[in-house]
């Protein structure tokens, strides 16, 4: 008997009405923990600030749409630093693949060379709150003045 290939499942989407019931933001000014500590950094890196800025907004709701989340809670956090290390200034060149060798990947494409990218995992994460009609989501963003 033949193996049929495995389809992917279809990407969901879902929009959501969420009445705001709080927030908060917050604001930090601090001098980098590697200072004091470098063998306890996970990622040193001698470009980042000795100085660190970061903003936190957090903002918690309640779903008032559709019917079947209509009280189900949302708490999404947008969390903004501009450190280097974590490579959120990132360039297509950063993130073009590369052979065994090193060399960037290429294929072609309607007669020209196009170059192969691979996406990086993401901006920010959505959990599940376990047991809970509930959800988290964070957001990782550069602060921009």
């Amino acid at each position: 008997m033949p193996r049929r290939a495995k389809r992917k499942p279809a990407e969901e989407h879902t929009h959501i009405g969420i009445g705001v019931d709080r927030y908060q933001a917050a604001v930090t000014a601090s001098i980098n923990h590697s200072v004091y500590g470098p063998q306890y950094a996970l990622s040193l890196n001698d470009d980042d600030s000795v100085y660190e800025f970061t903003n936190q907004v957090t903002i918690t709701g309640t779903a008032t749409y559709p019917d079947e989340r209509a009280g189900d809670t949302y708490e999404f956090t947008i969390y903004g630093d501009d450190t280097p290390s974590h490579h959120r200034d990132a360039k297509l060149k950063d993130v073009q693949a590369r052979d065994k060798y090193g060399s960037p990947q290429y294929r072609t494409y309607h007669g020209r060379e196009i170059p192969v990218y691979v996406a990086p995992k993401g901006l920010g994460m959505l959990d599940k709150v376990r047991g809970e009609a509930s959800w988290r989501a964070w957001l990782f963003v550069a602060p921009r003045s």
